[in-house]
Order: C-alpha cells, then structure tokens, then sequence
C-alpha cells in the first residue's frame, strides 16, 4: 500500500495538467493486486503440491520416484517437477520456480540415472 501512495503521488505530480495519471493509477492497482494474488497462489501451490511430492522425496534421495513422475505426450515423458517449476515461475514473476528447476536440471542432467526424454 505504500507502494501505490508513492505511485500516486508521483503520478499526480507528474501528471498535474492531465487526466492521463488515472488510467496509470488504475493501472498499477491491478498489477499490485495481480502480484498479490500470484504470490498467494504461488505458496499454496508450494506447500500444497511441492513439498509433499518433490521435496519430502527428495529428502529420502528416492530418485527413481522423481525420475518417474512424468506427464506422457505421445512418447514424449516430461516430469511433472519441470510443469511445475515452470508454473510457479509464471506466478511467482521469476524467482519461484529456480527452487525447483535448479535441483530437477541437476539430477535430470547430472543425477545418479540417466533420464529418458522419449519412453521406449
């Protein structure tokens, strides 16, 4: 909120002669309550989804579980943890989904197993 005084402020100084500062206005509300809802979206996505299915395995080191959970398109295994590290960096704007796609890249790439991208 003091955020959006700051911006109105600014935007009614610099817009003193014209109307123009309350679509900026309107503008910047949105995109605050946007970034609200995302992040608020984004934690229950964390603590509902990530952490019971990834990281509580990922403690264990069962890497067959991570390696497996995929979602199949045609031959074409994508893992589920890529889909979701890629959802929460949407949602989070960036820094979201790193927790998750750093350590998936690392053991896709140089895990204990080889990862099979197409089933056979």
């Amino acid at each position: 909120m003091v955020a959006l005084a700051v911006a109105e402020s600014l935007l009614v100084r610099a817009g003193a002669g014209t109307k123009d500062w309350h679509a900026d206005l309107a503008y910047f509300r949105v995109m605050y309550t946007m970034y609200i809802i995302g992040g608020i979206v984004a934690i229950l996505v964390s603590f509902l989804l990530v952490k019971p299915r990834f990281s509580d395995k990922w403690g264990v080191g069962d890497y067959d579980y991570l390696l497996n959970d995929v979602v199949k398109i045609g031959n074409i295994r994508i893992p589920l943890m890529l889909i979701i590290g890629i959802i929460l960096e949407i949602l989070m704007y960036g820094w979201g989904g790193v927790i998750i796609l750093i350590p998936l890249l690392l053991l896709i790439f140089a895990g204990p197993k080889k990862y099979e991208w197409k089933e056979a």
